[in-house]
Formats: structure tokens, sequence, C-alpha cells
């Protein structure tokens, strides 16, 4: 998956422009992942979200203050691991059985569902990643069953 987007346009671009490299590349990647998308939906969905899950967590480390040579590498890899085992397999189910329910059950077509739609997405799938992130990353560190629900229960109950 990867390596089919980082070189979509190698070997391609002799002779382009700037403006042509500019326009084209971006392109020619989101029709690549389209593509790799519709083939391999789930891995997909796994390596693109553990690719933005890596950029946040060293965005936020950044933020903490850390120099790029003191980011905590483990816990960068936790959150890789989050995004790939964890919120791309499970979103992408959670929005297949959403779109299911809200298409073929409620038969919302309006211009208006996409108000229910993330009222439940909030209420049930927010509620349901949040504490399997927390299950994640405590299996991750090796943390005890009894600290791993406590932090889940705190997380979950105002």
């Amino acid at each position: 998956v990867v390596t089919t987007v980082l070189s979509v346009d190698v070997g391609i671009t002799r002779g382009w422009t700037a403006e042509e490299i500019a326009l084209r590349i971006p392109l020619d990647n989101w029709r690549s992942y389209t593509n790799i998308l519709s083939m391999a939906p789930i891995e997909t969905k796994a390596v693109t979200s553990a690719t933005v899950y890596t950029i946040g967590d060293i965005i936020a480390q950044k933020t903490e203050g850390l120099d790029i040579g003191k980011l905590d590498r483990g816990r960068i890899l936790r959150s890789a691991l989050a995004g790939l085992i964890g919120h791309g397999p499970m979103s992408h189910v959670w929005y297949h059985v959403s779109e299911d329910f809200f298409d073929n059950i409620l038969h919302l077509h309006a211009w208006w569902d996409f108000v229910p739609k993330i009222v439940v997405d909030q209420l049930v799938f927010g509620p349901i990643w949040n504490n399997s992130y927390i299950l994640l990353l405590g299996i991750m560190q090796l943390q005890k069953p009894g600290q791993i629900f406590g932090d889940m229960k705190r997380s979950t109950i105002p």
C-alpha cells in the first residue's frame, strides 16, 4: 500500500515543469490511493490511520516542548499500532454498520442526515473507540488489568 502511493509517478516526471509536478503528483496519488482503497479497504484504512496517529503523536510531543531527539519513540510506536490494529479496522466496520443502519433501516437520505449520524457516532462509536484505545495502550504498556479498566471507567463515566 505505502510503496504504491509513494512511487506513483516515479520515472514519468522527466521534463515536467514545477507546475505540472505540483498538479499531477497529488492527483495521481489520490487516484492511486482510491484504487488501493477499493482493492484492500481494511489494510489501506489501517495504514492510513497508523500514519495519522504517528504524525499526531509526534506533533503532540513537539507541542509539549520535546526536541526531535528526545521524542518518546515507544509512545510513537504505540500510537502507530493503535491506529494500525485498532482505529483503522474498527472504523471500517463501524462506518459500514452505521451507513447500513441509516440507509437501509432508517431510510435517511436527506441533506441533513449527517446530523443524526454525527450524534450516533459520538454517542456510540466515540466511547467504544476511546475505551478500545485505552485498552490497547494499556496492554502495550503492560499495565495491570485493574489499572486499564480504572482508566477506562474514569474516561467514560463523567
